[in-house]
Order: C-alpha cells, then sequence, then structure tokens
C-alpha cells in the first residue's frame, strides 16, 4: 500500500481512453478498491508465517540439539504476535472504535516486524549455513533478502519526500472541507497522503490538481482526525 505503487496503478487505469467500452472502464476503476488487496495479502502472509512457523517448531521436536533452533524459533513467535495484532485491530469494528489505537499498533508493529524479519532472517541463514561457508552468499540467494530490501527501500522512500504545505481551507459545510495547496502541484490522477503528526498517523485523499501551479483535497468529517 506504499503511496508511489497505488499512484501507479491510477495513472495506468487513467490511461484507458474515454472511447473505451464502458464495462471496461468501470472494470478499471475498481482499481480504487485496492484496500481489499492490502488485507487480503495481510492476512494471507500472516497465515504462511504461521505454517512456517508449525514447520519450523516441528523440525526443532524432531531435532536432537533442539536448543539451536531456540533464537530463531522465539523470534518467530515475536512476529507471529505483531502479525495476528496488527490483523485483529485492522477489523472494521475495533478499527471504529478505537481508530487510534488502530493507527497505533498498524504503523509501530508494522515497523518493529519489518526491523524484526531482518534479524530473523539473519538468524535463519546463520543457522542454515554449512561450517565451510558465510552467511552472505547464502543471504543473497534468498527470495526473502530481496523482499526485504524492496520492502525497506519503499517505507525509508516517502520518509525522503516530506515536506510542510501551506493550504488555504474553503468550508463548504458542517460535514466537508477543500484544502487548497499553495506552492506545491498537485499531480494528476494522484492520491496524497497528510499529517499533522507525521510519526503517529497519515491520512490519504484523492487529489483535484489545478495546473500549472496549485491543486486541492476535499476532506468529509469521518472521525477525529478529520473532524479537526
Amino acid at each position: 500500500r506504499q503511496q508511489y505503487v497505488i499512484n501507479a496503478l491510477f495513472k495506468t487505469c487513467w490511461l484507458i481512453p474515454r472511447s473505451a467500452p464502458l464495462r471496461l472502464r468501470r472494470m478499471a476503476a475498481k482499481c480504487y478498491e485496492f484496500g481489499g488487496v492490502h488485507s487480503g495479502a495481510a492476512v494471507s502472509s500472516t497465515v504462511w508465517f504461521l505454517v512456517f512457523t508449525s514447520i519450523l517448531m516441528k523440525r526443532a521436536s524432531e531435532d536432537e540439539n533442539r536448543a539451536r533452533y531456540g533464537p530463531v524459533l522465539a523470534l518467530a513467535w515475536i512476529l507471529l504476535v505483531l502479525l495476528i495484532s496488527i490483523c485483529v485491530f485492522a477489523i472494521p469494528h475495533f478499527r471504529m472504535v478505537s481508530h487510534n489505537t488502530f493507527e497505533f499498533v498498524h504503523r509501530f508493529a508494522g515497523w518493529s516486524s519489518l526491523a524484526l524479519f531482518w534479524v530473523e532472517l539473519i538468524l535463519f541463514a546463520a543457522f542454515s549455513v554449512e561450517s565451510t561457508t558465510s552467511v552472505g552468499p547464502l543471504l543473497i540467494r534468498e527470495p526473502a533478502f530481496w523482499c526485504l530490501i524492496a520492502t525497506t527501500g519503499f517505507i525509508i522512500w516517502p520518509w525522503l519526500l516530506l515536506r510542510k504545505l501551506s493550504v488555504r481551507a474553503e468550508y463548504l459545510s458542517e460535514r466537508a472541507v477543500r484544502l487548497h495547496f499553495t506552492g506545491y502541484t498537485v499531480p494528476s490522477f494522484s492520491g496524497i497522503a497528510l499529517s499533522t503528526s507525521p510519526l503517529l498517523e497519515w491520512h490519504s485523499f484523492a487529489c483535484m490538481a489545478a495546473p500549472p501551479d496549485g491543486g486541492s483535497v476535499l476532506i468529509s468529517n469521518s472521525g477525529d482526525w478529520t473532524r479537526g
């Protein structure tokens, strides 16, 4: 659900001309339902990691030298607790009842999981490596290593482009406000993530471009942050 990936999907769908059949354009508009893919992938990956941990536990129980599995298994169970917590707090009911808790768990458990996955991968490589070889060559042959590099890069990338924007608020009603950007050109056919406290929470909105300079987003009153 990285913002640049989402915007690339949006722009790809917008390449379909208006002359194309309505059925095709309606299918392309389903791109805006990417949240289902996001949550589905999260649940699936958590289940796969549970299966991996179960297999690891089975191997440990059959190994005479069970103690060597200790660090890898301990980290695996910590990761499972974090991943399951992310999934549970993202359930619509919990998300509606305590949105701030959902945001906190989603963000910090996610970052913690990524850091622990790096430790787990290195431990697993050291655990699997033969005495005559080193960990490095084994790591670069692991698909998980390259997946983690890509994931880490995608998380760091937006923080390198973080900027403070000036906005002019246009109050449309008690339920809606339109924020006009000044000094920042909103790209066409894209979304933008806004925050008043970058470490704690972000909210994504569809943009209304106004070339050559500016643009705006429409915000509806649907919770604490948007109400503020």
